[in-house]
């Protein structure tokens, strides 16, 4: 058996070492483009999270305004509503009041049309009264 060649061991071992060197730059750049692709993905699904986080919450302010407008217009009926039943209540109140009035004056006019009718038949029984006391008086001075 020959001995090995110094020149030849100091070539195989530099050429390992020159692959060794190659086989950890290659490991090193090969994790960087994993880590870089990790980062890119994680970037990625924030995006994407930041995307859905955004459209849920212009749903949620959609949805939020949607209720506000249907409370504004519940409101405004609501009000009209009272704003006609008061108007009402009004004039039911005035026109009570007309009535009442009227049925015053009517019951008034009967009183006075009753009262002159008493008094017409006062006169009249007074004016009989007066005129048989005078026939009496004739009677007597006669």
């Amino acid at each position: 058996v020959s001995q090995p060649q110094p020149q030849l061991v100091q070539t195989l071992r530099t050429e390992l070492e020159n692959v060794r060197e190659l086989l950890e730059k290659q490991l090193e750049a090969e994790r960087r483009q994993a880590s870089q692709e990790l980062d890119a993905e994680r970037e990625a699904s924030k995006a994407k999270m930041e995307s859905l986080r955004k459209e849920q919450q212009e749903e949620r302010d959609a949805h939020a305004a949607e209720l506000r407008a249907m409370r504004e217009a519940y409101a405004m009926e609501t009000e009209a509503l009272r704003a006609d039943h008061a108007m009402r209540q009004e004039e039911l109140r005035r026109d009570a009041e007309v009535e009442q009035q009227r049925l015053k004056k009517e019951v008034e006019t009967e009183r006075e049309a009753r009262r002159s009718e008493l008094e017409a038949q006062q006169a009249a029984a007074d004016a009989r009264l007066a005129e048989e006391k005078a026939l009496a008086e004739e009677a007597t001075a006669a």
